[in-house]
């Protein structure tokens, strides 16, 4: 038994000896072509993870400009309904300013204020869709205009369209602000 311990100690060693001699032999071919396999595994590893870096930030842009618009679209939105549309539509019963100028009843402080209101609608209607920037110049023309039965028709006419354009926008805008409110910004 002893005898083929020892012979297995021998082959063991000589085995060991052999795989040792062989990796002596070679050992610089095999650490280079090792340095090579793991350079190559490298590389690859980096441009996978380049790619996906890459990705990630166009990802990250896109999402950036949504925001932007949406948060854009919202201020516009916000900023035409606050210096143009809520005025005209808290005024739409005020006989001040929706009325037609009469030189002999009116008071003069009525039409400072009538005049004043205008002159800050005409300087926000740029705010409003081309529609209602017309609408607005129509009725203001014809609010300037003498008081003669064809006029008055015209008039009457241009404000009716005037009234039902801002109830309109107004809807439009109030529904648009509570859209984009509701939406992830």
């Amino acid at each position: 038994m002893i005898e083929n311990a020892t012979n297995l100690t021998n082959a063991t060693v000589r085995a060991s000896e052999g795989f040792l001699g062989f990796l002596s032999d070679y050992w610089q071919e095999l650490s280079a072509l090792i340095t090579i396999i793991l350079l190559g595994l490298g590389l690859v590893l980096k441009l996978v993870f380049q790619k996906k870096r890459h990705e990630y930030e166009r990802a990250m842009q896109q999402a950036q400009q949504d925001y932007d618009k949406k948060k854009s679209k919202l201020q516009q939105v916000q900023e035409e309904m606050a210096n143009l549309i809520s005025k005209l539509h808290t005024n739409l019963d005020s006989e001040i300013i929706f009325h037609k100028y009469n030189p002999y009843t009116d008071k003069k402080e009525d039409k400072q204020r009538r005049e004043y209101f205008w002159e800050d609608i005409k300087l926000n209607t740029y705010l409003t869709p081309f529609y209602l920037q017309e609408a607005i110049e129509l009725y203001l023309k014809y609010q300037a205009f003498g008081l003669g039965k064809k006029t008055i028709k015209s008039y009457k006419e241009a404000e009716a369209k005037l009234r039902e354009l801002i109830i309109q926008r107004y809807a439009e805008l109030d529904k648009q602000i509570k859209d984009l409110e509701d939406e992830e910004i």
